[in-house]
This record gives C-alpha cells, sequence and structure tokens, in this order.
C-alpha cells in the first residue's frame, strides 16, 4: 500500500504490514509514536499526503530570498533596492503561498494529536 509519493521518493507499507493489524500498530507506533489502534493509520497518512505541494512552494520562496540576498550584498544604493523590488513582491506572494501549503500539514498533524492517547 502506497504511504506517500513525491516525485521518485515514495513509502509504501508492506503487505505483511497491510494484514496484520498488531504489526502495523507496532510499526507505526515506532514511526509515530504509540497509537490506540490501526485504524489510525488512516489519520496519519494524511500527514504526506497533505505535505505534497509544500516543497515546491518552499523552494520558489527560498529561491526569491536567496535572489535578494545576493543582489543587495551588491547593491544597496536606493536604485539597486527598487530594482529589486518586484523579487521581493514575488518573494512575499511565494511565503503566503508556503504559509497555505502548510496549513493542510498542520491540520492533518493536529488530527493525529488529538486521536493519539495523551501521556502522563
Amino acid at each position: 500500500m502506497l504511504i506517500f509519493k513525491e516525485g521518485k521518493r515514495s513509502l509504501t507499507l508492506s503487505p505483511t504490514l497491510q494484514r496484520s493489524g498488531g504489526a502495523c500498530d507496532a510499526w507505526l507506533g515506532m514511526r509515530f509514536g504509540p497509537l490506540s489502534g490501526c485504524c489510525n493509520y488512516g489519520l496519519v497518512a494524511r500527514i504526506p499526503e497533505a505535505s505534497i505541494g509544500v516543497r515546491g512552494a518552499l523552494k520558489s520562496y527560498l529561491s526569491d530570498i536567496k535572489e535578494i540576498q545576493r543582489y543587495l550584498s551588491y547593491d544597496l544604493t536606493p536604485v539597486g533596492i527598487e530594482a529589486i523590488r518586484p523579487t521581493a513582491q514575488k518573494a512575499v506572494e511565494d511565503g503566503d503561498n508556503v504559509k497555505e501549503a502548510v496549513k493542510p500539514v498542520l491540520a492533518a498533524i493536529y488530527l493525529v494529536k488529538t486521536e493519539m492517547p495523551q501521556g502522563n
């Protein structure tokens, strides 16, 4: 069973773990902490599903920031600062895109957190 796929990377649950609820709990417990049942796998699986798209948004944002940093390290004149304004505006937009892309991931993590038994 495919849990996560992004580009060439993927994570799959072996057929043995798929058929065995106890083994599934053990595997998920090792990876994500103790779970109250294999049915929580569906909630845990939402985290990587929700993260698709975050990497691309983050790469674009970081690229903009690096370009701004590189440009301003050579030209801090008012004309130079004005010249980088479009890239800075794009960085703000890309930053907003990162915030939006992360929201489903945070929601999925919160769902798992609320379903997990609380420790003492």
